[in-house]
């Protein structure tokens, strides 16, 4: 017998929030807890959450004046009946209060993850807004969930959460499969790179706290001693044509390929010599912990999570924020040292199954469920329900759907 988890999310796209979710609800016991997803938007991740099992529904909501899709979130509310109801991003945050506290949900909280402001919309807008965190809390949201000391210092220096309601819980995504030889041999050709050229990585939104401006300054600095040396970015954004101009201005456009928005990611960072991630600031990044899933050699800057999860030169290389020469020391490092990058990879692919494995961390939030409820798992007769046994499933194997609305 399980409870429902109801976990309402503002998109199912391409995310750091989606991937942790995909990880959480396809990973934890459902005799324990079963999910169930509610996104407000639409998005490109919905078929993995299906193919998973997992139920979900599609709202679509188009604003604060569509009261359909909020009635109609009420409706699978009364007809879900679940336990717990855990939102995601701050849209589906100031939604999924509301709604818990007219449909008096029994336990209320809220993963707060990097990024968490969907300033486009009209809840995100008011999730934004200092009242929702002064009045909100205490009376509609129970707990908050973060994945690092960083963000929890950075949640509760906002003055409007108390310390005592946030919980640290160690983040986790499913392992990214390997590639093949050949696989890897076809991406390089796509950038019509020999196969022995060097080829560095990055991924991210292209945005000026991201650090790419700093990564490019790097590059120019390790032309000359690497001739054949090629840049891969993943990752769109608003200033991608600015980033294009300035490899223009520093002489290596022809060095740096910008990919866009990938389905392949994983491919491609297992394809990559080096993975860098420059950022200026960050909280808690997934491609960290997808770097190190891979055994990618890491090179990051010492900021938000990223010294928590990589200990220099031990499971990566870090370096101070800004500092492109820095940065291109540590590239340099490793390109020369194919050994040492190898053995880096290898120590963080085992912190990340140690620790950072779906699974584990699974297990830790329905721990951190059960201390919320503050029960034995199965006392709770009106939210109780039989769940189907999907545990042991190999990570990354689809299982057979139990039901779909959208």
């Amino acid at each position: 017998m399980s409870l429902k988890v109801m976990h309402v999310i503002t998109r199912l796209s391409v995310g750091d929030a989606q991937k942790r979710l995909l990880a959480l609800t396809t990973q934890m016991d459902p005799r324990r807890y079963k999910p169930v997803i509610v996104s407000l938007d639409d998005g490109d991740k919905l078929l993995d959450f299906e193919r998973a099992g997992i139920s979900v529904y599609d709202l679509r909501v188009r604003g604060a004046l569509d009261i359909g899709s909020l009635w109609q979130l009420g409706q699978i509310i009364n007809q879900e009946r679940p336990a717990i109801l855990h939102t995601h991003l701050s849209t589906a945050d100031a939604v999924g209060r509301l709604m818990g506290r007219l449909h008096r949900i029994r336990l209320v909280i809220s993963s707060l993850h990097p990024a968490q402001v969907d300033a486009e919309t009209f809840f995100g807008q008011i999730a934004a807004t200092p009242w929702l965190d002064r009045w909100m809390p205490a009376r509609w949201c129970r707990a908050y969930a973060v994945a690092s000391q960083a963000a929890k210092q950075d949640v509760v220096r906002s003055g409007h959460v108390s310390p005592d309601s946030v919980t640290v819980l160690p983040d986790g995504i499913v392992p990214p499969e390997a590639i093949s030889a050949d696989k890897r041999a076809a991406l390089r050709q796509e950038l019509r790179l020999a196969q022995d050229a060097p080829l560095v990585g990055m991924l991210g939104p292209l945005q000026a706290d991201k650090g790419h401006r700093v990564l490019l300054a790097s590059l120019r600095q390790l032309a000359a001693q690497w001739p054949t040396l090629h840049c891969a970015i993943l990752g769109d954004g608003k200033s991608r044509t600015l980033l294009e101009a300035y490899a223009q201005e520093l002489g290596i456009k022809n060095r740096v390929t910008f990919l866009g928005l990938r389905h392949d990611v994983s491919a491609w960072m297992a394809a990559f010599d080096v993975f860098a991630l420059p950022s200026l600031s960050e909280l808690a990044p997934v491609s960290v912990l997808e770097a190190m899933a891979l055994g990618c050699p890491i090179v990051a800057t010492a900021v938000g999570a990223i010294p928590e999860w990589i200990t220099h030169e031990d499971t990566g290389l870090l370096v101070a924020r800004g500092d492109a020469a820095a940065l291109a020391r540590a590239i340099d490092r490793l390109l020369i040292d194919r050994s040492f990058a190898r053995r880096l990879g290898y120590i963080a692919r085992y912190r990340f199954l140690e620790t950072f494995d779906g699974r584990y961390a699974a297990q830790e939030t329905a721990s951190w469920y059960d201390r919320l409820l503050g029960k034995s798992a199965a006392s709770d007769s009106d939210r109780l329900e039989s769940a189907p046994d999907r545990v042991g499933a190999p990570l990354g194997e689809p299982i057979e759907a139990t039901a779909t609305v959208s």
